[in-house]
């Protein structure tokens, strides 16, 4: 009987045995389906599903893009994305459009090294639409950029201000007014009546032409305005040979062009129309936030910037050619024809280069205040600071 038993006892740990091992096998698989059925909520095959605030393995960024631990990639890569910041140790400057004779300072200055001397070693200038250039500092995507004075205005009174501030003037005077072709005998505001302008394309400067049309006993709803009409803003030119016969416009800039196109024009001045619109040209302005974090970065900055200006206001010939140098593609007769004139501009009747005066911009800013041609007042001495400027 003692033997039956313990035989008895051997075959029943031998079933336990073979039953436990397959329990094992049933538990896994090869494809590992069967072993996620039945795992919790958030895990996958046993694994742990990466949640948003998870980080990434090395092979999930290299999926999605990133950095991967293969560098012998046979999949054909793409365009490298546009950086939105710039690195702690570099500066980015945003130009309002094509480069042009107010923006050559800035390559004297790179191309002297006079940034570099500042102890400035990565300095980059980025071209950007002119509506772009203003919000590109304010978000702080770039350090610097350029922008006018009836823009940075208009800006600082919305909804959502930009936060920015102009800390040198570029040119003493902004030259602005109504350009036209002389066949359409355009002598003054009121004589725009009857004709089609272009560049005329932003709430602001709508509100101006139209108070200073009223303000020459005209009628602006009399006033044609092409309102679509982009190309017009970057190719003035070209628009007055097509459909416009007027457009807001720059004298130096855009007038050394039809000079050069051989086409007869009148110009009015904003300033001869109202003194009180005796505006700066293009301003160099920068991020709030930058100035008030990098005081003296900012300062070394605008050290370097001074002395391109200095420069190019001496040798106007010798920066055009700088200009042309560092920037492909321009029309040679246009910016050194116009480099002549505006390098005049850039000290003029100030004291020294980039100077603001608080007495100019506040009676400029009043005009606009008064007139409600900029969307909310902006207060005096507002926007602007020569603080950062030696």
């Amino acid at each position: 009987m003692k033997s039956v038993s313990k035989i008895f006892n051997l075959i029943l740990c031998m079933g336990l045995i073979i039953s436990l091992a397959g329990c094992s096998n049933s538990g896994s698989s090869t494809n590992g389906t069967n072993g996620s059925s039945n795992a919790p909520s958030g895990v996958e095959g046993g694994v742990k599903a990466p949640s948003q605030g998870d980080e990434p393995s090395k092979s999930d960024e290299a999926s999605k893009g990133g950095k991967s631990s293969n560098s012998n990639n046979s999949s054909k890569a793409e365009a490298p994305k546009i950086p939105t910041k710039k690195s702690k140790n570099s500066i980015g400057i945003v130009i309002d459009g094509a480069p042009n004779a107010y923006h050559t300072g800035l390559y004297v200055a790179l191309e002297k090294g006079y940034f570099k001397e500042e102890g400035l070693k990565k300095v980059e200038i980025i071209q950007s639409s002119t509506s772009r250039a203003a919000r590109s500092v304010s978000s702080g995507n770039n350090q610097f950029g350029i922008e006018t004075q009836i823009n940075l205005l208009d800006g600082l009174g919305n909804a959502g201000a930009l936060e920015v501030t102009a800390v040198a003037a570029l040119s003493q005077h902004d030259n602005l007014g109504i350009i036209s072709v002389k066949d359409a005998k355009i002598k003054s505001m009121s004589d725009l009546m009857g004709h089609k302008g272009a560049n005329v394309n932003t709430g602001i400067k709508e509100r101006m032409l139209q108070k200073l049309v009223e303000g020459d006993d005209g009628v602006f709803t009399k006033v044609k305005l092409i309102k679509d009409n982009n190309k017009a803003e970057a190719d003035i030119v070209e628009a007055l040979k097509k459909d416009a016969e007027f457009a807001w416009a720059n004298e130096l800039t855009d007038g050394t062009m039809l000079k050069l196109e051989k086409i007869d024009y009148n110009f009015i001045k904003f300033s001869k129309e109202d003194k009180m619109l005796d505006g700066y040209g293009p301003l160099l302005i920068a991020n709030n936030d930058y100035l008030k974090n990098n005081s003296d970065k900012a300062k070394a900055f605008l050290k370097a910037v001074k002395k391109g200006y200095e420069y190019a206001a001496k040798e106007p010939e010798k920066a055009a050619k700088i200009l042309l140098k560092n920037v492909k593609g321009l029309d040679e007769d246009y910016i050194m024809e116009s480099q002549k004139a505006i390098s005049e501009e850039y000290i003029s009747d100030a004291k020294s280069f980039g100077v603001i005066d608080s007495k100019r911009w506040n009676t400029y800013s009043g005009y606009m205040n008064y007139n409600q041609i900029v969307t909310k007042p902006v207060p005096n001495d507002t926007g602007f600071s020569m603080k950062y400027l030696k």
